[in-house]
């Protein structure tokens, strides 16, 4: 690898990536067994992993393309 900070920052991607499927894991446990369904925090735990998602895959793809070029 030339760049040895594009790894890192690889590595970083794919922690924010897993953050985001953790968080829409736990938005599904809320909906599902959770004592207060319905008060609306399923909705902002799922939106913040589906954003948790897309930010962590545009920058690994970004990063990804820099490294191959």
């Amino acid at each position: 690898m030339k760049n040895s900070n594009q790894g890192i920052v690889l590595l970083a991607s794919a922690v924010v990536i897993l953050s985001g499927a953790f968080s829409l894991g736990m938005g599904g446990l809320i909906e599902a067994i959770s004592p207060h369904r319905g008060l609306g925090y399923e909705h902002a735990v799922i939106t913040a992993g589906y954003v948790l998602l897309f930010m962590g895959g545009i920058s690994f793809v970004v990063t990804y393309l820099r490294k191959q070029q």
